[in-house]
């Protein structure tokens, strides 16, 4: 039997962790490991959290997953079929409500009824609905990504993590480890992929507004110059 380990970063006390506690709790509805694991005490980025979490466990696929948000009804068992359905298949992200990029949260705006209602103001059932009409909409649907693919929830094999050397922890405190993870998974020939059926209803940018030291520009720049020594081996 295939074993699952959901992986949530907090930093420090959490807010918003017991409500996507009970989220995972009601709507998943295959076995799975919980590992909740703080970057705040002792002070770790979010790539070292997600690393010692990942290394703790025997599981065969990992999810990563934000703290700030809940998770749709039998999103877990949808994302699992998504990767394994594959031989291409690096890593899924499901249908969110907020993320980066412009196309993850179309099924959500496409069937939330009420467009000025907050995000963090929906109950745990109020997602369950919406998550069920997005499966019953996009049953069986996935796109294949670049690597803006959202980071808030991504379900990979651990046997993945482990060839492509876990994620990079110089990416502190958080940002860009994600991406960076992506490019790896691309550059050996594998895909992102969208599970359009499954959802994560994601709050956003709750995390980041507590964190010191968190920079964007940082970040990014290290990102890019990770880019160039990668694309200055390869001509080698």
């Amino acid at each position: 039997m295939i074993q699952n380990s959901i992986v949530v970063a907090v930093y420090g006390e959490s807010i918003h962790l017991a409500k996507c506690i009970e989220s995972i709790k009601k709507n998943t509805l295959i076995p799975y490991n919980l590992i909740v694991i703080d970057t705040k005490c002792p002070r770790i980025s979010l790539a070292k959290a997600w690393n010692k979490a990942i290394s703790m466990t025997n599981s065969d696929i990992i999810t990563c997953l934000n703290d700030d948000g809940a998770v749709g009804h039998n999103w877990l068992e949808l994302l699992n079929k998504s990767l394994l359905s594959g031989s291409k298949t690096g890593l899924v992200s499901p249908t969110v409500s907020h993320c980066g990029n412009n196309y993850q949260v179309k099924p959500f705006n496409v069937l939330s009824k009420d467009k000025k209602k907050s995000l963090d103001s929906y109950s745990i059932e109020e997602v369950t609905e919406l998550s069920k009409s997005i499966y019953n909409k996009y049953k069986g649907k996935t796109k294949s990504c670049k690597n803006d693919i959202s980071g808030s929830c991504i379900t990979f094999k651990k046997d993945l993590w482990e060839r492509l050397g876990c994620f990079d922890e110089s990416f502190f405190p958080a940002y860009g480890e994600d991406t960076d993870f992506y490019d790896r998974i691309l550059k050996i020939g594998l895909k992102l992929i969208w599970c359009e059926e499954s959802y994560f209803h994601h709050i956003g940018a709750q995390t980041a507004i507590i964190i010191p030291d968190l920079n964007r520009k940082f970040t990014s720049n290290l990102y890019w110059k990770k880019v160039k020594e990668r694309k200055k081996r390869d001509r080698k």
